[in-house]
């Protein structure tokens, strides 16, 4: 990546309307954007892009409940998809910010969709990045079934016998195989991605609060969104890997067909990640869209 000027990096945190203490990042000046990772991931999800679009935005980044700075909440209801979204007007309030770009990636989308139901008029665009309106495991690596076997076993071994799952989960991910087992699953494209962003994403997916991340998974899969593509007026873009299998490019080009008059871009070598894939490609497409969208 083409070398470019570092922004200073401005950190805060506000409490919540449950007192839980959110944690975000502010870099550059102008039109605000916001980017709201996945599941188990870190704002590292969103280097590359933070670092290009700060030359020219306001880019604003939020630890979600229970991930990276971010607290974990104490009543177990406030670990959710809602509970999230609320955050995010917050945020806004707290930055004195009236309307805001938004970006997801992953169940970052799902968090966004609920944002949207919550309060549309704080979005001025809507960008979904490998993203779903509902239940992911549908389809996903083309297999619903083993898919939803694979993960109720999962659920029931991390439920019953929850430090034997604890120590099994931290050295599967701690292993110096890893990067290639997720590259190999469709995670990341390993001729295009860096081994160091995929480690960054294994060192925050090891060590999340597990309820946290299973609490917030089984929300991610019974979570629906379909009735609401159509009342999204917002400039919307949908950004698809062809290489994806974890989130298949007909699931994106249904969701693009769903939301009247959005912009459907299809990575031809990009995988879950497309943003970490190809980073200067999906920062220059993102801007397009954003001065567009003005």
């Amino acid at each position: 990546m083409s070398k470019i000027k570092p922004i200073p990096v401005v950190k805060g945190s506000f409490k919540s309307f449950d007192k839980t203490s959110i944690y975000y990042e502010v870099r550059g000046s102008g039109e605000p954007i916001i980017f709201i990772y996945g599941i188990g991931c870190l704002m590292n999800h969103f280097v590359y892009q933070t670092s290009i679009l700060s030359q020219n935005y306001k880019v604003i980044n939020i630890d979600l409940r229970g991930h990276g700075s971010t607290a974990v909440p104490k009543l177990k209801k406030n670990i959710s998809i809602s509970a999230i979204a609320k955050d995010i007007p917050l945020l806004l309030k707290k930055l004195k910010i009236k309307k805001a770009h938004f970006v997801g990636h992953s169940f970052g989308c799902s968090i966004l969709l609920e944002a949207y139901k919550q309060k549309c008029e704080i979005f001025k665009s809507l960008s979904l990045i490998n993203g779903f309106s509902s239940n992911p495991l549908d389809g996903m690596f083309y297999s619903e079934k083993i898919i939803q076997d694979i993960y109720r076993y999962i659920n029931i071994l991390s439920k019953n016998l929850p430090e034997s799952f604890s120590f099994i989960w931290e050295n599967l991910l701690d292993n110096p195989i890893s990067p290639y087992v997720l590259s190999f699953l469709g995670g990341f494209n390993p001729r295009e991605v860096k081994k160091k962003d995929i480690e960054i994403y294994i060192q925050g997916i090891a060590y999340i609060n597990q309820s946290v991340f299973f609490k917030l998974f089984n929300e991610m899969i019974n979570a629906d969104y379909s009735n609401l593509l159509a009342k999204i007026k917002t400039p919307t873009m949908i950004i698809a890997g062809k290489r994806d299998p974890l989130t298949p490019v007909e699931k994106q080009k249904k969701l693009s067909k769903n939301i009247k008059n959005s912009t459907l871009f299809i990575f031809e070598e990009g995988s879950h990640c497309t943003q970490l894939d190809f980073p200067e490609e999906l920062s220059d497409i993102l801007q397009k869209f954003i001065k567009k969208s003005l």
